[in-house]
């Protein structure tokens, strides 16, 4: 079946139902009737930029560069791009928070005196509380409330794509209810409670379900080349069935977290359960029709990432790579501030890599490691906690740091490389 459709995610739950292995479940009951409906599947990653050769290069957004046409030949995808949505040559979708105003257009008391039932608090009731998320103060909004979504389609997305946007870009989507959204006041100022304010609320998840379900469908029906891109990284906290029914509702899933957990000091790297959850739903997306987007941030500067901790994105990014798929790797613009380094280009030599096309899936080797060969060069990838041993085609080859080696080779843990013909 084609991503996203009603049998596709049924089949998800009733496996998750049928073998729960997961740390919390929220969803007990059947998907949100708006993901049942039939509609427009999210699998128009084929009108995405086609890779099928060599690496695909994403910008996190583009704000810093100041010009734009320095993107040509380099960059592939933008997800949320600068206004004009410019050069024609690059795929630039525009950006929209998905569950609070944007860039603090109103304040607080602006929404409480002109739309006072569309903001949501916690569960303490404090008119001067809202939910925020991240502690920003971007009013948060009802995604439940039909009017909401009206105002969302009126403008900040239908203005948009009519600017020439190729798609949208959805940030900060979340199933867990991390901001503690509970409710908020109807028109008489008395209390409607939707949620328990707490994280892994089912209720809570169902409502991001059907908003990003509602709003995939309106956007696919106002242009039969629009597309839709999410911030959402596979979720260990809520079930298997969830997480895709999230993800194969969008066109791209931008990763945000990567294989690089946010770039966390001393925590850079994903546990190898969840590492092995990120693999097998990233590739079978895409599979399904839809795009991948592996952003990787590392402690540290941009300009100064080591060597081995590039090879472990690309190494990455090459074992799930599709048609479009694409990387983005960043640093921090400040230590001291720890800022996100985003909307300026970094290049790394290694994008430059001349690997070819991948001849097949990847295999994982005895060891738990993993190897995927390509027309040029192999894909090699340790996500174990211990050394792990692959066995190489025949032939020598050459790493990245210019070290040659035939037979087999020993990957440190959590470690990956990409290695091409010798000779």
């Amino acid at each position: 079946m084609r991503a996203g459709s009603p049998g596709t995610r049924l089949a998800h739950l009733a496996r998750a139902l049928a073998a729960p292995m997961l740390l919390i479940t929220v969803i007990t009951a059947a998907l949100p009737a708006a993901s049942q409906a039939a509609g427009i599947a999210g699998d128009r990653g084929y009108l995405m930029p086609q890779v099928p050769s060599g690496i695909g290069v994403g910008l996190t957004m583009n704000y810093g560069v100041q010009e734009k046409a320095s993107e040509v030949g380099r960059i592939d995808y933008v997800w949320g791009a600068s206004a004009p949505p410019a050069p024609a040559s690059v795929y630039n979708t525009a950006y929209l928070k998905y569950a609070r105003d944007q860039q603090e257009v109103h304040p607080l008391s602006w929404w409480q005196a002109n739309h006072p039932t569309w903001v949501e608090y916690r569960c303490g009731r404090r008119k001067h509380k809202p939910a925020y998320q991240f502690h920003h103060k971007n009013v948060p909004l009802d995604i439940a409330n039909p009017e909401v979504l009206a105002y969302q389609w009126q403008e900040e997305i239908e203005p948009r794509l009519a600017e020439g946007y190729a798609g949208m870009a959805l940030d900060n989507l979340e199933l867990t209810n991390e901001s503690g959204r509970c409710g908020h006041f109807d028109a008489s100022g008395n209390w409607v409670q939707q949620y328990t304010g707490t994280s892994g609320d089912p209720a809570f998840t169902q409502s991001v379900l059907e908003w990003l379900s509602s709003t995939r469908e309106e956007i696919h029906a106002y242009s039969p080349t629009a597309t839709v891109s999410i911030n959402y990284s596979y979720d260990p906290r809520v079930s298997a069935a969830a997480n895709m029914a999230l993800m194969e509702d969008a066109d791209l899933v931008f990763d945000e977290r990567g294989v690089t957990n946010w770039g966390q000091t001393g925590d850079d790297r994903l546990a190898p359960a969840l590492w092995l959850s990120v693999y097998e739903s990233a590739v079978t997306l895409q599979q399904e029709g839809s795009c991948y987007d592996l952003n990787n941030e590392f402690p540290g500067l941009s300009a100064s990432i080591p060597a081995a901790e590039i090879e472990w994105a690309i190494a990455n990014y090459l074992l799930i790579k599709g048609d479009c798929t694409y990387i983005s790797i960043s640093g921090f613009r400040s230590k001291k501030l720890n800022q996100q380094d985003y909307g300026v280009m970094h290049w790394y030599p290694q994008y430059e890599t001349a690997i070819g096309e991948p001849l097949g899936p990847a295999a994982e080797q005895p060891s738990g490691a993993y190897l995927r060969e390509f027309s040029g060069g192999l894909a090699v990838v340790n996500p174990t906690l211990g050394p792990a041993e692959v066995t190489l085609p025949a032939g020598t080859w050459r790493d990245g740091q210019g070290n040659e080696m035939t037979g087999s080779t020993v990957l440190a843990s959590q470690q990956g490389a990409t290695l091409t013909p010798a000779s």
